[in-house]
């Protein structure tokens, strides 16, 4: 069984890759540049990502308490764009991953409201505010607490 409790690069890329799997999505790092719909944000270039994406997970591992690695991993992955494709639900599923192998309850994302979500998404982006996005984590962290595995 794999355990998210540190994180390598390669195991990112792994679980990226059983997320996007059957769809037409590139294995790996991007090798193009991205744009994100709806959004003035450019992420960061092609030549610039693989040192981006080491401290990303440097910054994910260098956190010792296992909610903010998780909040880490869902803000940073999606910001950095460093796949083709599936990048937010690669910080979600990563954001999970980790809570589970911290034995926390892990989040449905159910009870998120797309809307509240794709704007805490964009204060990201086009802000790197991360005050959204933690409220919502923090809300989803309270809501799992409360209703799950009891």
């Amino acid at each position: 069984m794999i355990r998210f409790l540190t994180l390598t690069k390669a195991l990112v890329i792994q679980l990226h890759r059983c997320l996007t799997h059957g769809l037409d999505v590139a294995l790996g790092l991007r090798n193009q540049q991205v744009r994100i719909t709806g959004t003035r944000y450019i992420p960061p270039q092609t030549a610039k990502l693989k040192p981006l994406f080491d401290a990303v997970v440097a910054a994910i591992n260098h956190a010792s308490y296992p909610p903010e690695k998780a909040l880490i991993a869902a803000c940073l992955i999606p910001y950095l764009q460093p796949f083709g494709d599936g990048n937010k639900r690669t910080g979600r599923m990563l954001a999970n991953a980790i809570l589970f192998a911290y034995d926390y309850y892990p989040f449905s994302y159910r009870n998120i409201d797309v809307t509240e979500y794709r704007k805490a998404i964009i204060v990201i982006y086009e802000r790197t505010n991360v005050y959204h996005m933690k409220r919502l984590f923090m809300e989803q962290l309270t809501f799992s607490i409360d209703n799950y595995f009891r």
